[in-house]
């Protein structure tokens, strides 16, 4: 029974954490990877080829498991900085046609990047995004799925405007913070409770 009871205690702590309702742990929120110099991906295979990671990205899938990959999914070039240029599709998510996207540059003083995406049905969530501007590109994640975002360009380029924009899948999802409690708190529970029956 006593057992039972410490197991139930450990998953409503677990529920508690996973709601926010015993504090400590951090909402997911858009982080920035960095800020790298040249293309996101260019090389063998394309677009459809190209990856982002928590390292950054690269052309073609790590080898090493560790490094869960997202794969690409749309792109969007700025011609002459209207967010008019052309599109780039990934050929693994076929229900991308671009309509799922709105994306708006502001100029002047302002100098900001703003998007929406709809996913439709099919299509998949995107956890990394990276915009491209002269000679760099900077690189942004969220845990939860991305659905918008203003991004002020001023803050990472040293020049106005934007080249492209690029969105990737949900296939490098990290776990969020209250994911990974409630993951502790039930292996906790379970060993605990195998130590309580072991000395019987």
């Amino acid at each position: 029974m006593r057992v039972v009871r410490l197991a139930a205690v450990a998953a409503l702590a677990g529920g508690l954490l996973g709601f926010g309702l015993l504090g400590g742990v951090a909402e997911a929120a858009l982080i920035e990877i960095g800020t790298f110099p040249g293309n996101e991906c260019n090389g063998q295979g394309g677009f459809s080829n190209c990856f982002a990671t928590q390292q950054g990205t690269q052309q073609g899938a790590p080898t090493d498991p560790a490094l869960l990959a997202s794969r690409s999914v749309y792109k969007r070039d700025a011609s002459n900085d209207q967010p008019t240029g052309p599109q780039e599709f990934s050929t693994f998510y076929p229900s991308i046609d671009g309509s799922e996207f709105s994306i708006t540059y502001t100029g002047g003083v302002t100098n900001s990047l703003q998007f929406t995406y709809t996913p439709g049905v099919g299509d998949p969530e995107l956890h990394y995004f990276s915009v491209k501007q002269a000679q760099d590109f900077a690189l942004f994640y969220d845990a939860s799925p991305i659905t918008g975002g203003t991004i002020s360009l001023s803050t990472y380029f040293a020049q106005p405007g934007w080249s492209h924009i690029v969105f990737f899948n949900t296939n490098g999802r990290v776990p969020e913070p209250a994911t990974l409690a409630l993951l502790g708190i039930a292996l906790f529970g379970l060993g605990f409770a195998r130590r309580l029956r072991s000395t019987r």
